[in-house]
C-alpha cells in the first residue's frame, strides 16, 4: 500500500546579515527538492528522526487511518503545490528544520508566511495550477551542518559501558575546569584517506580504549554512503556494520572525527580540550549542531568493535564499523 504525502513549503530564514537579493524563493526551491526526495518505508527513512517520523505518523492515522509503521506501507512525499488547507502547523513544525542554510554559522527559522498542508490518497485536483515563478540565482549558502543524520542502527554494536578511564600521560594535562582531563590540544592538521587510521586510534587511545584494524569492505561501504550523499542530504547505506555520516573537506577528517562525531559526548575523557576549543570556532572551519544527537560518539566509544572502514566523496566523510 502507498500513501502519498503533498506538502507545500514556504521557508523564511533570517541571519545576522542579510542575504544577497532573491534568496526566499531559492530557499523554498531547496526544501521542495529535499522534501520530494524523501521516501518512508515501513517507519525508516534516510535525514528524518523517529521523532519527526512518529509526528508525522500521527498527522497520517489521523487522515487515513494508516500508519508508517504497518508492515509494507510506503510514503512518497510529491506534489507540493497540491494542498487541501489543512495541518499547517503539524507538517511545519516536523519539516522546517529538516533543510538548513547557515550564513555565517547561524540559521534563524521564522514561521512561513504561506500554509503548509497535508493530505493522505487521491489528492484534489488542481484546475487552475499556479504558474511557477521565473527562477532566481540560488545563493551559495554554507551549509551548518549537524553531526550528520542519525547514524545508521543496521547492525548497529551494542551500546557502550560505562566511560572508560583516561590512561595518563605526561600530555595528560587537559584545560582548567575539565572534570576528565584529556591530552593537550593541538592544533588540527590536515588529514585524509592517507593517515586517517592514525587519527582513529589516536583519539581511540585518548580515551581508553582499543586499536581498531582497517577494513578495506568497511571503506567501500563507507564510499557508497558518500558517493550518494551530498553535504546537505546525507543518505546512509544499509550495508555492513553501523555508519556514520558527516559534511567535511577532503583533509579535515580529524576535524569531523572529533568536532562532528565524538564532541556530541564533550565529557568523554580525553576530549574535553578539543571539544572546547571547537566550540569556540575553528579557523576555515564549519561549526557543528548536534541537534542533542549522540549516537554517533556511541558508536565511535563502543568496546565491542574491532573493525573500521571510512572514506571521502562528494564533500562528505562517512566510516562503518564492525
Amino acid at each position: 500500500m502507498q500513501v502519498t504525502l503533498l506538502l507545500s513549503v514556504a521557508l523564511s530564514l533570517a541571519s545576522a546579515r542579510p542575504y544577497p537579493a532573491g534568496p526566499e524563493t531559492a530557499l523554498r526551491d531547496l526544501v521542495k527538492r529535499e522534501l520530494e526526495a524523501r521516501k518512508v518505508v515501513e517507519g525508516d527513512a534516510s535525514g528524518i528522526t523517529d521523532q519527526n517520523l512518529r509526528d508525522i505518523d500521527e498527522i497520517i492515522k489521523a487522515r487515513t487511518g494508516k500508519s508508517l509503521f504497518d508492515e509494507d506501507v510506503e510514503v512518497t512525499i510529491s506534489d507540493l503545490d497540491k494542498l487541501p488547507a489543512e495541518e499547517e502547523d503539524a507538517i511545519l513544525e516536523v519539516f522546517t528544520h529538516q533543510v538548513q542554510v547557515q550564513d555565517d554559522n547561524r540559521v534563524d527559522n521564522k514561521k512561513p508566511s504561506e500554509e503548509t498542508k497535508v493530505a493522505a490518497q487521491d489528492p484534489p485536483s488542481d484546475p487552475e495550477p499556479k504558474p511557477k515563478p521565473e527562477p532566481e540565482p540560488e545563493p551559495e549558502p554554507k551549509p551548518a551542518p549537524p553531526a550528520s543524520t542519525p547514524p545508521n542502527r543496521k547492525n548497529r554494536p551494542a551500546e557502550q559501558g560505562p566511560s572508560p578511564e583516561t590512561r595518563p600521560s605526561n600530555r595528560d594535562d587537559g584545560i582548567p575546569g575539565d572534570p576528565k582531563p584529556g591530552k593537550t590540544f593541538p592544533k588540527f592538521g590536515r588529514t585524509d584517506m592517507s593517515n586517517y587510521m592514525d587519527v582513529v586510534n589516536y583519539w581511540r587511545g585518548a580515551m581508553g580504549l582499543s586499536k581498531l584494524s582497517r577494513s578495506s569492505a568497511l571503506e567501500k561501504e563507507a564510499l557508497a554512503a558518500c558517493m550518494q550523499s551530498t553535504p546537505l542530504n546525507l543518505q546512509h547505506t544499509q550495508g555492513l556494520g553501523a555508519q556514520v555520516l558527516a559534511p567535511g573537506k577532503p583533509d579535515s577528517f580529524e576535524y569531523v572525527f572529533v568536532g562532528g562525531w565524538l564532541c556530541e559526548r564533550n565529557t568523554l575523557p580525553g576530549i574535553g580540550a578539543a571539544c572546547q576549543l571547537i566550540s569556540k570556532g575553528i579557523p576555515g572551519e564549519t561549526g557543528w549542531d548536534y541537534q542533542g544527537q549522540t549516537g554517533h560518539a556511541d558508536i565511535l566509544t563502543d568496546r565491542t568493535i574491532t573493525e573500521i572502514g571510512c572514506n571521502h566523496a562528494n564533500g562528505v566523510w562517512g566510516c562503518n564499523m564492525t
